[in-house]
């Protein structure tokens, strides 16, 4: 219980400038319910008892940065042998690390208040485990493992609970859908360009590098792929490079994947070969013969935008198409 108020109060203090930030963006607020079951290991002077119920959870909070932030719950579990529910409410730190770009390990520690149990001996200790997986920029579906210990009861009593749960979260602030990025650029000197991209709902900064001869560079955004694959979702949207590459036989095209940094760099760089793989097959497909096709992956070696956002991070995940 110490523990978790120094951890709470180090990360308000060293955290102010992070904070004050995390609380003007809304992406970084989300609330989330579950369902589950939980056992009660219960104790006292006289006899030990053990009960499995029903339990249910709500709860809220808000990301300091993509891997700590701060929560609040409420949980509940019927106490069948009284007729009398147990009702807990719970403050502490939240940790997230990405094992996917749509998975991720969430680990809690918490300090925990039982409500109209007749015992005023302050907070106990509790900890949790699990996994989130994005469905959506929004939505995403859980499941874990939390655990309370030595809760302070009715009737002099005291108990350990265990509940493992099932649930969904909302974040707030997020696009309805990945955006694609279409763009074309056609030069015929060495040159660094840096150009504004203006789209239906932002406005975004792409840094490109033209080679000597004339190239066109078109962008294309994640939503051209099934989430978290390198299966095409959206292959129409390559239809006028094929026509573009049919009508100009003497036309090459050098396709290159990239990715945001979640994930190991490993991962990162297989998916990005496979998503620019993927384009490569589609436009064989369509009746561009291989020799005319470069497939390169880069990882999230060349992000375009801050990986430290959501919005970043899925415009870095795109395939870049170059007609020379």
């Amino acid at each position: 219980m110490k523990l978790t108020r120094i951890s709470i109060l180090l990360t308000c203090f060293f955290g102010q400038a992070a904070m004050a930030t995390a609380l003007l963006d809304s992406s970084n607020y989300w609330v989330g319910a579950g369902l589950g079951a939980a056992q009660l290991e219960e104790s006292s002077s006289k006899h030990e008892t053990t009960m499995r119920a029903f339990s249910s959870k709500l709860d809220a909070g808000f990301d300091i940065n993509d891997h700590l932030g701060l929560y609040a719950s409420y949980d509940f579990m019927q106490y069948i042998p009284e007729d009398k529910d147990i009702h807990l409410g719970t403050l502490g730190l939240r940790g997230k690390y990405a094992l996917t770009e749509q998975l991720k390990l969430v680990g809690k520690v918490g300090a925990t208040s039982p409500f109209n149990e007749g015992d005023d001996s302050g907070f106990s200790t509790s900890m949790g485990l699990g996994m989130e997986y994005q469905l959506t920029h929004a939505l995403s579906t859980r499941m874990g493992v939390d655990y309370y210990h030595d809760l302070s009861l009715r009737n002099d009593r005291k108990g350990d609970l265990y509940q493992a749960y099932w649930g969904l979260s909302y974040r707030f602030g997020q696009p309805d859908t990945p955006m694609v990025v279409i763009e074309e650029v056609v030069k015929e000197v060495p040159i660094e360009v840096i150009k504004e991209v203006v789209k239906e709902v932002q406005i975004e900064v792409i840094k490109e590098v033209v080679v000597e001869k004339e190239v066109r560079k078109h962008i294309f955004g994640d939503l051209i792929f099934k989430s978290n694959s390198s299966e095409l979702a959206s292959g129409y949207l390559f239809d006028d490079m094929v026509d573009l590459l049919a009508d100009g036989e003497s036309l090459g095209v050098a396709i290159v994947g990239h990715t945001d940094s979640l994930g190991s760099d490993s991962y990162n760089q297989a998916l990005s070969l496979q998503r620019a793989q993927s384009v490569a097959d589609y436009l064989q497909q369509k009746g561009i013969v291989s020799s005319r096709i470069t497939v390169e992956g880069k990882g999230e070696a060349q992000p375009i935008a801050d990986n430290k956002t959501s919005e970043g991070r899925a415009l870095n995940r795109r395939v870049e198409l170059s007609i020379y």
